[in-house]
């Protein structure tokens, strides 16, 4: 008996070492956590950043969130091809969270040009969407952090924000893409992992991890709508009409990190020219501020495209919001040698876990300006 409670004891000392050390690499300076709140780390029993999380965990945890919470709720919109489901954890104050039906009626309003708008009484709505592209892996474990830091953050600058917006996170836009880059990855990393840019888990095998389960690119789909994925999360889009949408990517080891405004030439000249250099500026002055925060290199205006509404980040900006790219260096596993340094699996997570956070920030600061710019774009 003495054996065990020993045993048990030891165990917990190591799991809270973990907690703790988690604690203060993500969510160090954030303020009170609620402690009825499960922990990322304790639900799925590791460090967040050491593997990749399975899709179907990142559910069942946002299912659990939903039910200790009264801040969050699960919504399923739809099923890829594979039949996993897809999901948004709907995240607010517990007083929005039991009049959503209203407060999309009312939002709704905004993109009704005989309607009239109270911006006072508006719902600022902020769309986080993970991880499209399969092996573009940092996304869906930030969706897991931002979750579980919306849901049990006590920090009265959150929670204040929050009665202001209703925030979406959507784990993974690619479910069945995600999974297949997450079985080959954690398939053949090692712990400690292999840092060598050679080393297989840094492929992606006979398989791409890109597309769905046809290899299709859903990044490229949004307006075609040829895949199932892309039909029933584009019809959950015009349920909300969100006005800030966040497209988060990834690129070459070799780079730091990308946030818009674009270069000027692939702006379109049919949109408002205030989503480039209003809106777009607006998210980029947060997302600096968030980055310079922790050190982080970024850059911006330099690449990507804005041009055509097929991408997530362009078509929210042909619907009166705004819609941005999000590219992060990749880590092609949990960590890879780059020119630059060791790059990590949890520091792309951290990074993009702050740039959600930025989101919020700017969204509810600017609440004004991007109801009142989506208003003047259905007129």
């Amino acid at each position: 008996m003495k054996k065990n409670i020993l045993i048990l004891f030891t165990l917990l000392v190591i799991i809270a070492t973990q907690a703790i050390a988690q604690d203060k690499y993500y969510f160090e300076g954030r303020g009170k956590l609620n402690p009825a709140i499960p922990t990322p780390e304790a639900f799925f029993g590791f460090q967040i950043g050491k593997s990749l999380v399975r899709y179907d965990k990142v559910v069942e945890y946002f299912r659990l969130l939903a039910d200790k919470s009264d801040r969050a709720s699960l919504e399923v919109f739809g099923k890829s091809y594979e039949d996993r489901e897809q999901v948004a954890l709907i995240i607010s104050s517990p007083s929005n969270l039991k009049n959503l039906e209203n407060i999309r009626q009312e939002h709704l309003k905004v993109v009704d040009p005989n309607a009239s708008l109270n911006v006072n009484s508006q719902k600022i709505i902020v769309h986080l969407g993970y991880n499209v592209h399969g092996g573009e892996i940092a996304g869906t474990d930030a969706s897991v952090v931002a979750a579980y830091y919306f849901v049990a953050s006590e920090d009265p600058d959150i929670v204040g924000r929050l009665n202001d917006a209703v925030v979406f996170i959507e784990p993974s836009l690619n479910p069945d893409g995600r999974e297949r880059a997450t079985n080959y990855i954690n398939g053949f990393h090692s712990w400690p992992p292999v840092s060598d840019p050679a080393d297989r888990e840094h492929s992606s095998g006979i398989t791409p991890h890109r597309g769905n389960h046809f290899w299709n690119d859903l990044n490229r789909d949004w307006l075609p709508l040829s895949q199932v994925e892309s039909q029933n999360r584009v019809a959950y889009y015009h349920k909300w009409y969100p006005n800030v949408y966040l497209d988060f990517h990834e690129m070459g080891s070799e780079s730091t990190y990308y946030f818009e405004p674009s270069p000027r030439n692939t702006w379109n000249s049919i949109l408002p020219v205030a989503t480039y250099e209003v809106l777009n500026n607006i998210l980029a002055k947060h997302f600096s501020q968030a980055l310079n925060s922790i050190g982080s290199l970024y850059y911006t205006k330099e690449s990507f495209t804005n041009l055509s509404p097929i991408y997530g980040s362009t078509y929210p900006d042909y619907q009166g919001g705004v819609g941005t790219t999000l590219e992060v260096g990749s880590s092609a596993g949990v960590a890879i040698e780059t020119e630059a340094g060791l790059r990590t699996f949890s520091h792309n997570i951290r990074d993009n876990f702050l740039i959600s956070i930025a989101a919020l920030r700017a969204a509810t600061e600017e609440k004004a300006v991007l109801l009142n710019h989506q208003k003047d774009f259905f007129k």
